[in-house]
């Protein structure tokens, strides 16, 4: 399904001006979800049942 010609005009705007548009590839984005989550040894869990 190809976008409105409305959304293809204001999808090159925010592109020519360096914003993120919908449905794109943002890198930042990528590298913060790619990475594992960092272990704090000070962070309270909670204790087992059992």
């Amino acid at each position: 399904m190809e976008n409105p010609p409305i959304f293809q005009a204001l999808a090159e705007r925010w592109r020519e001006a360096g914003r993120l548009v919908p449905g794109d590839h943002d890198p930042d984005w990528a590298r913060l979800t790619g990475e594992p989550p960092v272990f704090d040894p000070w962070r309270r869990h909670p204790r087992p049942q059992g």
